[in-house]
């Protein structure tokens, strides 16, 4: 599990392990120490080969940024690259919540822009997971957070916020099927 925790007084990722999902024994070491130190919201892929691609959201000076990274044991990462910038002036990071989906040869990232809107979750497509580009938006979701997931044969999507922002701002976690 990847957490955000407090290492020395600093705001830092920490890997924690588990046997059995209940019990969790943090190690005390930062993940990734050299990017900036907001970097959360870790979205965690399965490769083919065995390694895990880590995508998380990251200050920019220029503005809103996801960043990717390679690793196959969660001590040892390739070099982070920013996959997505928006030059949109938040240098803290307005983009929250990154998930990405590997279907018929294309990356399909979902991520939150709120700084644009808290409840809105933005799809764009890419073939290369260290490239995405706001030129290739698929489509705009009425969600935060979102997340696709596989149970019993069908794809269903997650959304934590809102379900109508016209119904007294009700809040809570959302399952739709996906077809």
């Amino acid at each position: 599990m990847l957490f955000e925790s407090k290492i020395d007084g600093h705001r830092a990722l920490e890997l924690a392990y588990s046997t059995d999902l209940s019990c969790w024994n943090p190690t005390g070491v930062p993940v990734l120490p050299d990017l900036p130190e907001a970097k959360r919201d870790p979205c965690i892929l399965e490769q083919d080969d065995g390694s895990f691609l880590i995508f998380l959201c990251t200050p920019n000076p220029e503005g809103s940024s996801i960043t990717v990274t390679r690793t196959t044991d969660f001590a040892h990462f390739d070099s982070p690259k920013t996959c997505l910038l928006i030059r949109d002036g938040v240098p803290w990071g307005g983009m929250e919540s990154p998930f990405v989906v590997h279907r018929n040869r294309l990356y399909y990232l979902f991520f939150t822009h709120a700084h644009r809107h808290y409840y809105e979750t933005v799809v764009c497509s890419s073939e290369t997971v260290e490239r995405f580009s706001t030129d290739n938006i698929v489509t705009t979701l009425y969600g935060h957070a979102a997340e696709v997931f596989n149970y019993q044969g069908k794809t269903f999507i997650s959304s934590s916020g809102p379900e109508d922002g016209q119904r007294l701002n009700r809040h809570g976690l959302y399952l739709a099927q996906l077809e």
